[in-house]
């Protein structure tokens, strides 16, 4: 005989697939006739950027478009010029299962690169790239509420968790035109340019969310060919995208994620009427993760006071989301830079890598590496470039109380500032926008089926009895009365004991009828 077990929906995230996958980088190319030749190169650089991604038949398809910037020195004069060029790339990672109701996340990073004008003019680049793909898929999973029955002892746990109600992701893009300001001169030449976005506070409308924040564009241009004067300038645009998620309500919180898949900086042809004018376009991912919090009751033992019991487990995995909260980190260092006399830091641009979150007596604490590259003159008026690394460890102000915390960060220099500068050093402060999400994953074994041998001999319910029993401390209550087939209710009125767990070692009446 089986027992009627009750059963309730609830929806977890998963992942589903997280993997990457080496992809070679090997090119060569010549200087277009407005690049004037290299006497050397200070920089090279490729960006990756995803431009479509596609899963299908248990294998996602990714393909990308890589940026290479050469920054070199002018063969006929020592001012710092800029050249571009492209390189399509593709991989195809599979999956061992195709997931349903199933979201990517895919990035690339260049692993490393090396490069070298083979002549004035041409440039020879091997490398390789490191494509990613992180699939989240989510979950109706069917949990054992209750089981029903006259004769059935039911151990219940209540165990938060976060229920997630939907996700959905939307692409878009951000194209502006944007004035260089009446106290900069004209852009010539754009030499770098970054983006990085910082996260609002989203907004919960009716299935959707509006998911708002700042794009922070940075760069750097040449604004006198002749001279090789450069200029910085920097915006902040502002954007609201929404995004479609069913069934979300205002009780939900709202994971969000923007990633900058693609940006071009251009000067405009036709700004012959207007030189200070820049043409920006930003593409972008947004992604939102609707979870409302919720309590369950989750059956992970039965017994009947009648029969002897087969019972059937299976292990149900639950995240509880505890905080996601920003926060901006400012790190105040120096760096030396060897062999070089500075006579003016022209950029200094940082990225973020080997972020570890830990949380000791409350505090929660990141640490990680700022990288600085910077590119400036020495004193006889030659340009440099030069890569530093600081390893930073910062407490945050926001706290927890708990154990087996894991954390989700992600951190963004926003604001690089040279403090001063001389000899072979410089001092700087930096802010680091630090996003975290903290969540507790627990595993539990619930009963999904409970087999009663009806061929057991039954407990005479028409003669009650009571057995004794001489306990030790810390037994479990709950285990008494299943040896017995007993009530765990009954133990402990016959007793009176309140608490599950026993406090001493004592004698105790197990009643049994």
């Amino acid at each position: 005989m089986n027992y009627d077990v009750s059963k309730e929906n609830v929806s977890t995230l998963s992942i589903a697939f997280d993997s990457c996958k080496e992809v070679p980088l090997d090119i060569d190319f010549t200087l277009p006739d407005y690049c004037p030749d290299i006497q050397k190169i200070l920089k090279c650089s490729v960006k990756p950027h995803i431009t479509s991604r596609n899963i299908s038949g248990g294998q996602i398809s990714i393909e990308g478009n890589a940026e290479i910037k050469i920054i070199y020195i002018d063969s006929s004069s020592p001012q710092i010029r800029s050249c571009e060029n492209s390189a399509m790339f593709s991989a195809s990672l599979d999956m061992k299962n195709n997931p349903e109701n199933a979201l990517a996340f895919t990035s690339a990073k260049t692993e490393y690169i090396n490069c070298r004008a083979v002549s004035p003019r041409k440039i020879d680049l091997h490398g390789a790239l490191s494509v990613c793909a992180r699939v989240f898929e989510k979950n109706n999973t069917e949990i054992s509420s209750s089981v029903n029955g006259q004769d059935i002892e039911q151990k219940i746990s209540k165990v938060p968790l976060s229920n997630l109600i939907g996700m959905g992701g939307q692409q878009f893009t951000v194209s502006e035109t944007l004035e260089v300001g009446e106290n900069k001169p004209s852009p010539e030449m754009i030499i770098n340019s970054e983006v990085v976005f910082l996260s609002g506070e989203p907004k919960i409308m009716a299935n959707k969310v509006v998911v708002k924040g700042d794009l922070i564009v940075k760069i750097l241009y040449v604004s006198d060919i002749d001279t090789g004067t450069i200029e910085k300038v920097e915006y902040e645009i502002p954007i609201s995208q929404i995004v479609d998620v069913s069934g979300i309500s205002d009780e939900c919180e709202c994971i969000t994620k923007i990633e900058i898949l693609e940006h071009k900086i251009q000067i405009p042809n036709d700004s012959e009427n207007n030189q200070n004018l820049l043409s920006v376009d930003i593409k972008c991912g947004a992604t939102v993760f609707a979870f409302c919090p919720k309590e369950i009751n989750l059956v992970t033992d039965v017994y009947s006071r009648k029969y002897e019991t087969q019972n059937t487990y299976m292990p149900l995995s639950t995240q509880q989301i505890l905080k996601n909260f920003s926060e901006t980190l400012s790190i105040q260092d120096s760096v030396e830079l060897p062999n070089t006399e500075i006579k003016e830091v022209i950029n200094i641009a940082a990225s973020v890598s080997n972020v570890k979150t830990s949380l000791s007596d409350e505090k929660i604490s990141v640490k990680g590496v700022l990288k600085l590259d910077i590119l400036g003159i020495n004193y006889d008026d030659t340009p440099f470039y030069s890569e530093r690394t600081i390893d930073f460890e910062k407490n945050l102000s926001e706290t927890l109380i708990g154990e087996n915390i894991q954390f989700e960060t992600e951190i963004t220099p926003t604001d690089i500032k040279l403090s001063s500068q001389g000899g072979n050093k410089i001092n700087f402060s930096a802010d680091l926008d630090t996003n975290i999400i903290a969540y507790i994953t627990n595993t539990i074994n619930m009963v999904t089926e409970v087999e009663a041998d009806e061929s057991s001999t039954p407990q005479n319910s028409d003669s009650p009895s009571v057995t004794v029993y001489f306990a030790n401390q810390g037994e479990s209550i709950w285990n008494i009365a299943r040896k017995y087939r007993s009530s765990v209710n009954s133990i402990k009125e016959e007793n009176n004991i309140s608490s599950d767990v026993l406090q001493e070692s004592q004698m105790i009446l197990v009643p049994t009828k």
